[in-house]
């Protein structure tokens, strides 16, 4: 659910646009198998990607997650694999991506990977539309573009976080120092933990774990030391899904 507010006077966090965008690329009138064939002709299988959607594959061949609940105990519960299928939002979410797919997808977005076609969009997607709630962030085309406050030792950063029944995921690497594509990235990783809502202090009020160890990471990739206190990390927006859990 989404207040109404004026047209530029409240940042909202939302991925309708991206769901009403593969209604159009599929087709008048759009079809599901149509965005799907065009998203595995111009970029998985471009990309060297296995990947495919919800839709296509048996749930019950997915690995079982858990849910972090700070409030309960036991504070794990098993929760099923995927999520409840919504076909209308196939442009937002619902790829299913094997560990190797996403460094593909974390290599051609730092410039490494080149593809003719799909690398000279990266300084579009790249770049800052607009600021979020928060005031270090501003938002390119689904990327978060952190830029640490004046004295910070934190990198600049752009990052995702994933979020799915039972399991959280970050993607982050270092901006270019030029031109996305024709400069590279120097640093990158993707983080997934097969449990959701753990954060980084264990008090559900610090940056969520994947983002936390993605920064780790970057950092000691830089030969940078690691903060004692992961407070000022970046605290990314994570989409909220929640099913009933399972014992």
């Amino acid at each position: 659910m989404v207040a109404n507010a004026n047209i530029g006077s409240k940042y909202t966090y939302s991925n309708l646009g991206f769901a009403l965008m593969a209604a159009i690329l599929g087709g008048s009138p759009p079809t599901l198998a149509a965005f799907r064939n065009l998203v595995q002709s111009r970029i998985f299988a471009p990309l060297g990607m296995k990947s495919t959607f919800f839709s296509d594959v048996s749930l019950a061949q997915l690995p079982l997650g858990y849910e972090y609940d700070y409030q309960q105990s036991p504070v794990y519960e098993g929760i099923a694999p995927g999520f409840e299928f919504l076909p209308a939002y196939n442009g937002a979410s619902g790829v299913v991506a094997s560990a190797n797919d996403m460094m593909q997808w974390l290599l051609f977005n730092m410039g490494i990977n080149l593809n003719s076609e799909l690398t000279p969009l990266l300084p579009v997607l790249q770049q800052p539309s607009t600021r979020t709630m928060y005031d270090d962030y501003k938002l390119g085309l689904s990327w978060f573009i952190f830029e640490p406050p004046s004295g910070s030792d934190l990198p600049s950063s752009i990052s995702k976080l994933g979020a799915l029944d039972g399991f959280d995921s970050c993607i982050a690497f270092l901006p270019s120092s030029g031109t996305p594509g024709a400069v590279p990235s120097q640093a990158g990783v993707f983080v997934l933990v097969n449990a959701d809502q753990i954060t980084a202090d264990q008090m559900n009020n610090g940056p969520f774990l994947p983002s936390s160890l993605a920064n780790d990471i970057l950092l000691i990739m830089q030969g940078a030391e690691l903060p004692a206190d992961k407070s000022n990390y970046p605290r990314l927006f994570r989409p909220h899904r929640r099913r009933t859990a399972t014992r």
